[in-house]
């Protein structure tokens, strides 16, 4: 049951999309800053500055913004058996074509577009990593599976998302058949995981870098060797306090044989 109200239930869709086709811009916009840092380092040189940056930034936002603002329309809430619902990523039966066309649209130039972009950039700094003359052989290794890396976590959280998403609209177009009913049934469930991928790269991806740092590996082991400092002093101190406690007592019962 939705208890919110139409408005919220509009508002629910715009945010998380928005919050979805941001990440992934912003993401194509990081490809291509180490793209230009990586293989045309000199050209690069004072070309961003933090003025450029806010400028970008804003315009991705703007593009999101306009792109995704067609969902307050297609969106709301629908009385079903006596329960309110809230139409997640879909739309009235009406104007279920049209919003078909409107989510391949967004799949195209919000997905599709970037993610070939990211695929270029990250591809010619790979080939740019090998075919240069490195003195530092371990950390172009690392930098190539970081990429990788990085390429393999969008790919997983993204691509499944918009492919289940317009399965799911395209079977409710087209696939409304009691023979397709158990096949309908596993796509949207199916559908409802990749929902969930798709949020958990906003998470995921800080944590990759984080943890790809060198700054994160150093300051974990340096706190992993105080902890075990720490225990053997704190057994070592229980160690003694016993051993003058049985001392102690000895004394007092007049047991010299110690």
């Amino acid at each position: 049951d939705w208890i919110f109200g139409d408005f919220m239930c509009k508002l629910q869709r715009f945010i998380f999309h928005v919050n979805l086709y941001g990440s992934i811009l912003f993401l194509t916009c990081i490809s291509v800053h180490r793209y230009t840092g990586v293989v045309h380092p000199l050209k690069s040189l004072g070309r961003l500055k933090k003025k450029n940056a806010v400028y970008i930034s804003a315009l991705v936002w703007f593009v999101v913004a306009v792109g995704i603002s067609p969902i307050f329309f297609f969106s709301g809430t629908e009385e079903r058996d006596i329960r309110t619902m809230a139409r997640y990523d879909t739309t009235a039966n009406d104007y279920l074509r049209s919003y078909f066309i409107y989510s391949m649209c967004t799949t195209v130039f919000l997905f599709c577009i970037p993610f070939i972009l990211i695929l270029g950039c990250y591809g010619l700094i790979v080939k740019a990593l090998i075919y240069k003359d490195l003195d530092n052989s371990p950390l172009r290794r690392k930098s190539i599976y970081l990429v990788i890396i990085v390429l393999a976590v969008f790919a997983v959280s993204y691509l499944p998302f918009h492919v289940m998403k317009n399965l799911n609209l395209r079977a409710r177009l087209d696939f409304q058949t009691p023979e397709m009913c158990a096949f309908n049934n596993r796509v949207y469930a199916t559908y409802q995981v990749t929902r969930g991928l798709a949020s958990l790269n906003s998470c995921v991806d800080p944590i990759l870098y984080f943890l790809a740092g060198d700054t994160f590996r150093r300051k974990l082991s340096r706190a992993t060797r105080k902890a075990s400092r720490r225990s053997e002093l704190n057994v070592q101190s229980k160690s003694e306090d016993m051993t003058l406690s049985i001392l102690s007592e000895c004394k007092q019962n007049g047991d010299t044989n110690l």
